[in-house]
């Protein structure tokens, strides 16, 4: 409902993110209803950016006949991004390829934490606490390759949260050190980033 409301070519660029990452999460969890609603605004977006051929080349002709396969639906996701990033590296156009990055990084994100938030550690969720923590990595190269072009003014807002945030994330030390309260802090923070990326 929201996807027509961007107009700038940054906020398609970091909602092409949002959604690509929503359609291979209605996929994994069985949400076939939803999906073709998602991969229309995705498309759409897509279309928008310029970046249409690539995404079709992967999606378009495949999906309509795996709506109701999850880890097919999830595999095309992933090579319609690499796709996607492929075409924009190579037509000079790294500024959106950086701003999707960030788009999906940011709702991956999102929706992890706000599943594990108010969840005590244990045997059985330990690993996804350690992956979450593993997350600064990518964070950090996320936000550094933002800070190349600081001087673009609508991406201003983003990098000043992402900067923010990389901070937090530096503070945590280890897998040890991320608690169930460190992870609840850092969810609201993400949430508040996806907000601003949506609205």
């Amino acid at each position: 409902e929201n996807e027509s409301k961007y107009i700038t070519s940054t906020k398609k660029a970091l909602n092409y993110g949002v959604y690509g990452v929503d359609l291979a999460y209605l996929a994994t969890n069985k949400q076939f209803k939803e999906v073709p609603k998602y991969f229309a605004a995705t498309r759409n977006l897509a279309i928008s950016l310029d970046a249409a051929e690539s995404f079709d080349k992967v999606m378009s002709a495949r999906i309509e006949s795996n709506l109701e396969n999850q880890d097919t639906i999830t595999r095309l996701m992933d090579e319609a991004f690499e796709a996607t990033d492929s075409y924009l590296r190579s037509n000079e156009r790294e500024l959106v390829a950086v701003i999707i990055l960030a788009g999906g990084w940011i709702e991956s994100q999102n929706i992890t934490f706000h599943l594990l938030k108010d969840q005590d550690k244990n045997e059985k969720n330990e690993f996804l606490y350690k992956n979450l923590w593993e997350q600064q990595f990518h964070l950090n190269s996320i936000t550094d390759l933002l800070k190349q072009y600081e001087k673009e003014a609508e991406l201003k807002p983003l990098i000043e949260k992402m900067s923010a945030l990389n901070e937090d994330f530096k503070k945590i030390k280890s897998d040890t050190d991320i608690t169930k309260e460190k992870v609840s802090e850092l969810a609201v923070k993400i949430r508040a980033i996806r907000e601003m990326i949506i609205k």
